[in-house]
């Protein structure tokens, strides 16, 4: 087995180990899409390039897309962490502000308690 194929394994691996992990860890955003990310950027560069660096041009795009794909979901939860900073401190005690995620359609809500 070449080091290529070791490479490809261990991130493949990972990656599974990674998304198996997801039914009892909430994951947030940010490592939702890095993870997507990864896997498409991985699957992406696997089938660009030539054939005998297919597996270097994989990890290429594994990585470029995990970056991407966590910076687009920390953006996603930066706007629900801003909405529930706005309900803490413009939101009277006991009254319950809703909003509704507009890149995701989830909606939350929050009801802020007695100010100290």
């Amino acid at each position: 087995m070449t080091l290529r194929n070791w490479i490809v394994l261990v991130l493949g691996g990972t990656l599974l180990f990674s998304i198996c992990g997801c039914g009892t860890y909430q994951m947030n955003k940010a490592q939702q899409g890095s993870v997507f990310g990864a896997l498409a950027g991985g699957l992406l560069g696997s089938q660009l390039g030539p054939a005998d660096n297919r597996g270097e041009n994989a990890l290429i795009g594994a990585g470029l897309g995990f970056m991407a794909g966590y910076v687009i979901g920390n953006e996603m939860d930066k706007y629900d962490q801003m909405q529930v900073q706005r309900t803490l401190e413009y939101q009277p005690s006991s009254q319950t502000n809703t909003w509704v995620n507009p890149d995701t359609g989830n909606r939350y809500s929050a009801t802020p308690g007695p100010a100290y």
